[in-house]
């Protein structure tokens, strides 16, 4: 019988925590309207109850990243995520659990290059649930890559936020259907999907 597995992005103190060196007025104030911390929480210990993988993909800095994109830009110019340092550890409300998995990447796509996918096929996962920061770009990439390398993608789009409510809104109502299942973190905890 194949797993689920919940992947947890966008939940370090760089970018959720007032004090994060990439923090957004807009992520804060999409997080806490959508209340987004308590939802992921709530997703984290169901898996972790019911016997789903949970995997953490934490965005890692360890060297300068290329110029070749403004994201990428803007984390350079903040010393954002860098390894070791109090910003690129997730934040004490979603930290790993013992029995989590904790792979680091060095991009918004989690599956590029941190065997994400290996990790998922040793483990017969089929499904895999998306759930954090940001929609349009970590969500959003493992959606994307995801359905393409044959996994069925869900995204809980209540226990995901972005940097605006337009921006969460246009990745779920268009940018996510195509190669996603959209789903409430209701329906997660209530069974299987």
């Amino acid at each position: 019988m194949s797993r689920v597995a919940v992947l947890v992005q966008g939940t370090q103190n760089d970018l959720l925590a007032h004090a994060g060196a990439l923090s957004d007025p807009g992520l804060d104030a999409h997080v806490a309207a959508h209340g987004m911390i308590p939802a992921v929480a709530a997703v984290l210990q169901a898996a972790r109850d019911r016997g789903d993988l949970v995997v953490h993909a934490l965005f890692v800095v360890d060297e300068p990243l290329p110029d070749t994109a403004p994201l990428f830009v803007g984390i350079e110019a903040a010393s954002g995520v860098r390894r070791g340092s109090w910003g690129a550890a997730p934040i004490p409300e979603l930290a790993p659990a013992p029995g989590d998995v904790v792979l680091e990447k060095r991009r918004e796509n989690p599956f590029l290059n941190t065997g994400l996918d290996d990790l998922l096929r040793e483990n017969d996962v089929r499904t895999v649930v998306l759930v954090g920061a940001t929609t349009t770009m970590g969500v959003g990439h493992a959606a994307r890559f995801g359905a393409d390398a044959g996994l069925r993608m869900i995204v809980l789009s209540d226990a995901t936020a972005d940097v605006s409510t337009a921006a969460h809104e246009a990745a779920v109502r268009f940018g996510l259907p195509p190669v996603a299942t959209l789903a409430r973190v209701a329906e997660y905890l209530a069974g299987p999907l």
